[in-house]
C-alpha cells in the first residue's frame, strides 16, 4: 500500500483548493520529507484529510467522544465534536478531501470524501458527507452506498482505520499510549490491530457452554425426582384390578351384542310389515293408473291405424302449394314482360337525341378555332412583357422600403440619442448625490468579510452569553441533586440497619426448625396413610365380589325355575301341533275342490254350451248349471273361513313351539353365562382374599370382626390424617421462616444495591459540580475573548462609513445593516458602470446618426426613378390584357379547347349509352316473354298431377270409412288433424303406456316379495320377548357396560402413566450419564481458558503476539539506542525495561525520561508498523510531533532511524517543530499563513 497523492479543499485552516502530489518532483524522488510551518496552521490537517478521505474519521476527531456536548455550526444547527465535517472550513459552502493510492492488488484508485451546505450557501445546514472510491486510470467507479464503499476502500487498502493509524499514521500524542497502558487496554489494541479478537470469542463462547451444560445437568436431575414409578407389588395389584375389569367388560359387550341382535330383528320385522303395506298401496296406484288411461290407449290406436294416408297427404298437399307459386310466379313474369317492353321503347328514344347532340357539339369546335389562334397570341406578348413588369415593380419596392427603413433609423437613432443624454444625466446627478457611499462600495470585498466574521462573533457572543446562563442554571441544578443524594444516603443507610437487624431475626427463627426430622415423619405418615387406603379399597372390593355371588346364584335358581316352566308348555304344544296341521290340510282340500268347480274358466265353458249339444269336457247333452249357480259356490266363503281359522290356529301353534324353543335356548345361555360369572367371581374373591390377608397382617386387623374392620380402619385414616396435617403445618411453618429469611435478606440486598447507586449518583453529582463549575468558567472567558475580538472588528468597520451612526444600527440589526451596506455597494457600482456604458452609447449613436443621413438621401434618388420605369412599362401591360379579356370572354385557350373537348366526348359517351341501352332492352324483352311461356307451362303440369293426388286421398277416406262402419265417417280435415301428432309424440305416448304397464307387473313383484321377507324373517326369531322388554334390559346393561368402561380407563390410564414414568425414568438416566461426561468435559475446558468477559484465553494470545511485536520493537531500538531492550513481564500483558548499560538492570516504563520515553515509544510504534503491516506492503509512513523532547544526540539516532525506513524503500513524512530536524530533511511541505485564519502549501 503506498499513498500517491493528497488533495483537498476548505478543511480547516486550508483555504481553497490544496494538492500534494508524491509522484511530482521534488517528492517523487524524496524517501524523507517534513512537513513544516507556525503551530496551528493547517500541518495536522493534511493527515487529517488523508483520513478523511479513506475512511471518514480522524485520530484527533475519535479522541473527542463527549456525548451529550454539541457545537454551534451556522444558525440554530449544532454538531457533536467528533462528527468529521467539522473540519469542513467556517464560511464556505463545500470542502472535499481526495486521495490516490497503490492498494494491497498495485492497482491504482482515487478515493474522494466531500460535504456541502445546503443549496451552496455558506449559511446553509450541513448535508451527510459523501465517499466515492474509483479505479485509475478508466475512471470506474466502485461500491454504491456510502458503507460499501469504506467496505471496499478497507478491502483494497487490507488496513482498518485502526490498523492504519499505527502502520501508516503515528498520530500526535500517541507515542506513549501503548508503552503505558494498562493490560487490559494494551491487549484490547493488540486484538484490535492484529485482528485476533476470536480468541475472546472463543474464551466467553467456552464459559457460556460450561455454564449452559452445567444447567443442562441440573435441569435433568430436577427432572429426575419427578418422575418415579410405583413400586413392583403395587405395579402388579394394577395389572390384576385390570385384568379382572377387562374380563367383566367382555362379558357385558357379549350380553349387549345379543341383545342388540334381538332387538334389531324387532326393527327389521317392522320395518318388512311397513314395507307390505306400502308395496300393497302402490299396486293400489298402479292398477287405477292402468285403467285411467284407457282413453288414451284407444287414441294411440285410431292415430296409429291413420299412418298410412301421412305420405298421401303430405304429397297432396305439396302439391296444391306448388301450383300457388307456380300461378305466382306466372303473374310476376307478365308484369316484368311489360316493363322491360317500355323501356326498350324509351331507350330507342334517347338515343336519337343523343345523336342531335353530337351533330351540334362538333359544330361549335368549328366555330370557336378562329377565336382560340387570335387568343394565343395575346397571351404570348402578355407572357414576355410579364416577367419585366414584375422586376421592374419589385425594384420600386425595394426602393421605397430601403428609403423608409433608413429614415426610420435615423429618427429612432435620434430618440436612443436622448434617452441616453438623459439617463446620463440622472446617473451623474445619482453619483453626486451619494457620493458617501463610493468608499463603501470600492472596498467592498474588504467590507463584506468583515461583515460575514462580525456576524459570526455576534453569534458566538449570544451563544458564550447564553453557555454562560446555562452553566450558572445547570450548577444550581447539580448543587441541588447533590444536596438530595445526601439526604436520601442518610435515609437509606437507616433502613439498611433496619433491614439487617430484620434478617438476623429471620435467619435465626429458620434454623430453629429440623427439616430432615419434619420431611422423614411426612413421608413416614403418608406411606402408612396410603396403606390404610389401600386396605380399605380392598376390603370394599371384596364385600362387593361376596354380594355379587350372591345376588348371581339367586339368579341362577330363578333363571332354573323358569326354564322347567317353559319346557313344561313346549310340551304341551308339541302334543297339539299335529292334530291342527292335519285339520288344515283338510280343509284346503276341500276349499280347492270347490274353487275348481267355481272357477272363471269353468264358468266360461259353461256359459258357451247350448241345450242338446255335446259338452266338449264330458260329451253330455244334458247341463244341469248352465243356466243356473253351481250348488258348490254357496259353501265357497264358509270353507274360506273355515281354513282361515285352522291356518290361524296351526300359525299360532308353531309360532308357541318357535317361542317355546328360543326361551329354553335363551334360559340355557342365561344359565351358562351366570355359571361363568360365578366362577370368576369366586377366582377373583379368592385372589382378593389373598391380597386382603397379606396387607391385614401387617396392620394386625384380622383381629377385629368383618362388621367393624370399616369403622376400624375409617379411625386410623383420620388419625393419621390428623398426624398428617400437624406435620404439613410444621412445614409449612419452616417453609414460611425460610421465605421470610430470603425476603428479608433480598430486601437487604436490595437496599445495600440502591446505597451503592445512591453513592455513585453522589459522586456523580460532586464531579457534575465540578465539571459545571469549570464549564461556567470557560464560559465566562469566552465570552471575554468573543467581546475583545467584536470590538475589535467594529473598530475596523469604522473606515467604511463617515459618522459613528452605523454601531446603533449594528447593536439594533446586524443582519439588517449588513443587507443595507450590500445594497448600498451594489446599487452605488452599479450606477458608476452605468455612467460608463452611457458615455460609450452616445459617442456610437451619433457615429451611427451620420451615416444613416447620407444613406436615405440616395436611397430617395433610387426611388423616384425606379417608380418613372415602372409606369411606362405598367400602361403597356394594361392594354394588352385588356384586349385579351376582350376575346373568349377572358378565358384561357387551353380551357375553351378542353370545354369544347368535353362537351364532345361527353355527347359521345351519351349516344354510346344510349346505343347500349337500346340493345339490353329488346335482349331483356326477349327473356321475360320466354320466362312467360315455360312458367304456364310447368303450372299446367302441376293441376294434373295436384288433381290425381285429391282423388287419392278422397279413394283412401273412402276405404278406411268402409272397413270401420262403428266409427263416425272420417273427414279430410279430421285426418289432417289427427296426423298433425307426429312420431315423437307416438313415442312418447307409448313409452308413457308401457311405463305404467311395467308398473303394474313390479308392484305386483314387490308386493310378492315383500310379503316373502316376512314369514322368512319370523321364522328367524331368536327371543319371545317383547321389544320393550328388550331395551330395558339394553339400558340396565349399558349403564353397567359405562361404569366398567370406566373403571378400566382409570385402570390403564394408570398404567399408562407409570409406564410413562418408566421410560422417562430409564431416558433420564441416560441423559443425565451423557450430560454429566460432556459437563465434565467442558467444564475442564472452560477452567483452561474460559472467562465471562473473554480476558482469560484473550490474554495468552496476545502474550504471544506481544513477543512478536517486542522482536519488531528491540530491532527498531538497537538503532535508536543500544542501551535499552524491551521484555514482557512473565504470565502478563505488563512491559519492562531491561538497561544493558546498567548490567541489564529492570527498570519501569514509568521511570522513563521523556526523551527515553519518546525513544521506546518510537521503536513500539515502529514494531506495530510492522506487525500491522505483515499482510500488506505498506511503503508510506507518516508521523506527527513527538522529537521536541530529544537532546541533538538523540535526535540524530532518531533521523538516521529514519533514513533506515527510507533506505527500505518506504516514503516517510515528518511533521515537527524542531528546526535542526527540518533543516536535515532537503524536501520540505511548507504551510505558511496568509492572513484571516487561512494558510496555502508550498513544497520545496
Amino acid at each position: 500500500m503506498k499513498i500517491l497523492a493528497i488533495r483537498g479543499k476548505n478543511l480547516a485552516s486550508l483555504a481553497g483548493e490544496f494538492a500534494i502530489d508524491f509522484l511530482q518532483q521534488p517528492l517523487a524522488s524524496a524517501g524523507l520529507f517534513a512537513i513544516s510551518g507556525p503551530t496551528g496552521s493547517g500541518k495536522s490537517t493534511l493527515l487529517d484529510a488523508l483520513c478523511l478521505a479513506l475512511f471518514d474519521k480522524t485520530p484527533r476527531l475519535q479522541q473527542a467522544g463527549t456525548r451529550g456536548v454539541h457545537l454551534r455550526d451556522v444558525g440554530d444547527e449544532t454538531l457533536p465534536p467528533f462528527d468529521a465535517r467539522n473540519l469542513l472550513r467556517r464560511g464556505c459552502a463545500e470542502g472535499y478531501a481526495e486521495v490516490e493510492f497503490i492498494g494491497n492488488d498495485r492497482q491504482h484508485y482515487r478515493t474522494r470524501w466531500s460535504v456541502r451546505r445546503a443549496r451552496l450557501r455558506a449559511d446553509g445546514k450541513l448535508q451527510a458527507s459523501e465517499m466515492t472510491l474509483c479505479r485509475l486510470p478508466e475512471q470506474q467507479a466502485l461500491g454504491g452506498k456510502k458503507t460499501e464503499v469504506q467496505d471496499m476502500i478497507v478491502e483494497k487498502l487490507g488496513l482498518s482505520f485502526d490498523q492504519f493509524t499505527r502502520a501508516v499514521l503515528l498520530a500526535q500524542n500517541e507515542f506513549s499510549v501503548f508503552l503505558k497502558a494498562p493490560d487490559d487496554e494494551r491487549a484490547s489494541l493488540l486484538e484490535t490491530l492484529t485482528g485476533t479478537d476470536e480468541y475472546s470469542r472463543i474464551s466467553i463462547r467456552a464459559f457460556d457452554r460450561a455454564k449452559q451444560e452445567r444447567l443442562t445437568l441440573e435441569g435433568l436431575q430436577q427432572q429426575l425426582t419427578t418422575q418415579q414409578p410405583l413400586a413392583p407389588a403395587e405395579r402388579e395389584a394394577l395389572l390384576a384390578q385390570i385384568e379382572t375389569a377387562q374380563s367383566a367388560l367382555d362379558k357385558a359387550q357379549q350380553q349387549k351384542t345379543e341383545l342388540d341382535g334381538y332387538l334389531n330383528w324387532h326393527r327389521r320385522y317392522q320395518a318388512l310389515q311397513t314395507a307390505e303395506q306400502q308395496a300393497q298401496a302402490q299396486l293400489q296406484n298402479a292398477q287405477q293408473a292402468h285403467e285411467q288411461v284407457q282413453p288414451q290407449r284407444q287414441q294411440l290406436q285410431l292415430i296409429e291405424s291413420l299412418q298410412a294416408a301421412r305420405p298421401l297427404l303430405v304429397e297432396y298437399d305439396r302439391l296444391q302449394d306448388e301450383c300457388e307459386q307456380q300461378q305466382k310466379r306466372l303473374t310476376i313474369a307478365e308484369q316484368t314482360a311489360a316493363s322491360t317492353l317500355a323501356l326498350q321503347q324509351q331507350a330507342q328514344q334517347n338515343r336519337a337525341v343523343a345523336e342531335a347532340q353530337l351533330q351540334q357539339a362538333e359544330q361549335q369546335k368549328i366555330d370557336a378555332e378562329q377565336d382560340i389562334a387570335q387568343a394565343r397570341s395575346l397571351d404570348a406578348q402578355i407572357q414576355t412583357l410579364q416577367p419585366q413588369h414584375q422586376k421592374q415593380q419589385q425594384d420600386t419596392l425595394t426602393a421605397q422600403h430601403q428609403a423608409a427603413e433608413l429614415l426610420k433609423q435615423c429618427s429612432d437613432t435620434q430618440q436612443s440619442e436622448q434617452r441616453t443624454t438623459n439617463e446620463l444625466t440622472d446617473c451623474n446627478n445619482w453619483l453626486a448625490e451619494h457620493e458617501h457611499w463610493q468608499r463603501l462600495s470600492e472596498q467592498w470585498p474588504r467590507w463584506e468579510t468583515l461583515f460575514r466574521q462580525g456576524k459570526t462573533l455576534v453569534g458566538e457572543l449570544d451563544f458564550a452569553r447564553s453557555l454562560c446562563a446555562k452553566n450558572e442554571s445547570t450548577l444550581t441544578l447539580v448543587e441541588s441533586a447533590t444536596h438530595s443524594a445526601r439526604q436520601a444516603m442518610e435515609a437509606l443507610l437507616l433502613q439498611v440497619s433496619l433491614a439487617e437487624q430484620q434478617w438476623q431475626t429471620a435467619a435465626q427463627q429458620a434454623k430453629s426448625f429440623d427439616t430432615d426430622a419434619l420431611a422423614q415423619a411426612s413421608e413416614q405418615h403418608q406411606a402408612y396413610l396410603s396403606t390404610l387406603r389401600q386396605t380399605e379399597s380392598q376390603w370394599r372390593e371384596l364385600s362387593r365380589l361376596n354380594a355379587e355371588v350372591d345376588n348371581h346364584t339367586a339368579s341362577q335358581q330363578t333363571i332354573s325355575a323358569q326354564r322347567q316352566q317353559a319346557s313344561e308348555a313346549l310340551h304341551t304344544v308339541e302334543n297339539a301341533l299335529p292334530r291342527l296341521i292335519a285339520s288344515h290340510d283338510q280343509a284346503a282340500k276341500m276349499l280347492d275342490l270347490a274353487k275348481l268347480a267355481c272357477s272363471e274358466r269353468v264358468e266360461a265353458l259353461r256359459a258357451q254350451l247350448k241345450p242338446d249339444t255335446e259338452c266338449p269336457v264330458c260329451g253330455a247333452t244334458q247341463h244341469p248349471f248352465a243356466e243356473h249357480d253351481h250348488p258348490l259356490r254357496r259353501e265357497l266363503q264358509p270353507l274360506e273361513l273355515e281354513v282361515e281359522a285352522c291356518w290361524q290356529r296351526r300359525q299360532q301353534a308353531e309360532q308357541d313351539r318357535q317361542r317355546g324353543q328360543l326361551e329354553i335356548g335363551q334360559y340355557d345361555k342365561a344359565l351358562q353365562t351366570t355359571n361363568e360369572l360365578l366362577a370368576a367371581l369366586r377366582l377373583q374373591i379368592d385372589q382378593q382374599q389373598q391380597s386382603w390377608l397379606d396387607i391385614a397382617t401387617e396392620l394386625s386387623v384380622l383381629d377385629v370382626p368383618d362388621a367393624n374392620k370399616l369403622a376400624w380402619l375409617a379411625s386410623e385414616i383420620q388419625t393419621t390424617e390428623q398426624s398428617l396435617h400437624a406435620a404439613a403445618e410444621q412445614l409449612k411453618a419452616m417453609s414460611a421462616a425460610f421465605a421470610t429469611r430470603d425476603q428479608a435478606r433480598e430486601a437487604l440486598e436490595k437496599l445495600k444495591l440502591q446505597q451503592q447507586v445512591l453513592q455513585q449518583q453522589l459522586d456523580q453529582a460532586s464531579t457534575d459540580r465540578n465539571t459545571a463549575d469549570q464549564a461556567l468558567t470557560n464560559a465566562r472567558d469566552k465570552q471575554q475573548t468573543v467581546a475583545l475580538q467584536h470590538e475589535r472588528l467594529l473598530d475596523e468597520l469604522d473606515g467604511a462609513f463617515d459618522d459613528a451612526a452605523w454601531r446603533q444600527a449594528w447593536q439594533t440589526d446586524v443582519e439588517g445593516l449588513y443587507q443595507a451596506c450590500l445594497h448600498h455597494a451594489q446599487d452605488w457600482q452599479r450606477r458608476y458602470l452605468q455612467q460608463a456604458q452611457l458615455n460609450q452609447q452616445i459617442s456610437i449613436l451619433r457615429t451611427e446618426l451620420a451615416a444613416l443621413q447620407a444613406n436615405a438621401d440616395q436611397a430617395v434618388q433610387r426611388q423616384a426613378q425606379a417608380e418613372a420605369s415602372f409606369a411606362v412599362i405598367d400602361a403597356d401591360l394594361a392594354a394588352k390584357q385588356q384586349q385579351r379579356q376582350n376575346m373568349l370572354n377572358g378565358r384561357s385557350v387551353s380551357e375553351v379547347e378542353q370545354a369544347l373537348a368535353t362537351v364532345l366526348g361527353d355527347v359521345k359517351t351519351a349516344l354510346q349509352h344510349t346505343v347500349t341501352a337500346t340493345q339490353d332492352a329488346a335482349a331483356q324483352v326477349a327473356t321475360a316473354q320466354e320466362a312467360v311461356s315455360q312458367i304456364g307451362k310447368l303450372l299446367s303440369i302441376r293441376r294434373t298431377e295436384w288433381q290425381a293426388a285429391e282423388s287419392a286421398v278422397s279413394q283412401w277416406l273412402q276405404a278406411f270409412n268402409d272397413k270401420q262402419p262403428e266409427r263416425p265417417a272420417l273427414a279430410l280435415e279430421s285426418l289432417r288433424q289427427h296426423l298433425q301428432r307426429d312420431a315423437a309424440w307416438l313415442n312418447r305416448e307409448r313409452e308413457i303406456l308401457q311405463q305404467l304397464n311395467q308398473m303394474l307387473m313390479q308392484a305386483q313383484t314387490v308386493l310378492a316379495e315383500r310379503r316373502l321377507q316376512s314369514e322368512q324373517h319370523l321364522q328367524t326369531r331368536g327371543s319371545l320377548e317383547s321389544f320393550e322388554v328388550l331395551a330395558s334390559q339394553l339400558a340396565g346393561l349399558s349403564e353397567q357396560l359405562e361404569a366398567l368402561t370406566q373403571q378400566l380407563s382409570d385402570l390403564h390410564l394408570q398404567r399408562r402413566l407409570d409406564d410413562e414414568r418408566l421410560q422417562a425414568n430409564a431416558s433420564l438416566q441416560t441423559q443425565i450419564t451423557a450430560q454429566a461426561a460432556v459437563n465434565d468435559t467442558w467444564a475442564k475446558l472452560s477452567s483452561l481458558i474460559g472467562s465471562a468477559d473473554g480476558k482469560r484465553f484473550r490474554n495468552i494470545a496476545q502474550q504471544l503476539t506481544l513477543d512478536i511485536l517486542l522482536g519488531y520493537a528491540n530491532q527498531h531500538l538497537k538503532d535508536l539506542s543500544r542501551r535499552y531492550r524491551l521484555e514482557r513481564v512473565a504470565e502478563t500483558l505488563a512491559l519492562q525495561v531491561i538497561d544493558q548499560d546498567m548490567g541489564d538492570e529492570i527498570r519501569s516504563v514509568h521511570s522513563l525520561s521523556g526523551g527515553e520515553s519518546f525513544l521506546l515509544s518510537l521503536a513500539l510504534a515502529l514494531g506495530l508498523a510492522s506487525l500491522s503491516s505483515n499482510r500488506v506492503c505498506v511503503e508510506s509512513l507518516f508521523i506527527d510531533e513527538g522529537f521536541g523532547s530529544l537532546d541533538a544526540d538523540t535526535l540524530r539516532v532518531a533521523m538516521d532511524a529514519l533514513d533506515s525506513l527510507q533506505a527500505m524503500g518506504r516514503k516517510v513524512g515528518v511533521i515537527s517543530h524542531v528546526q535542526e530536524m527540518t533543516e536535515r530533511i532537503g524536501t520540505r511541505i511548507q504551510v505558511k499563513r496568509c492572513g484571516s485564519g487561512s494558510s496555502e502549501i508550498v513544497v520545496c
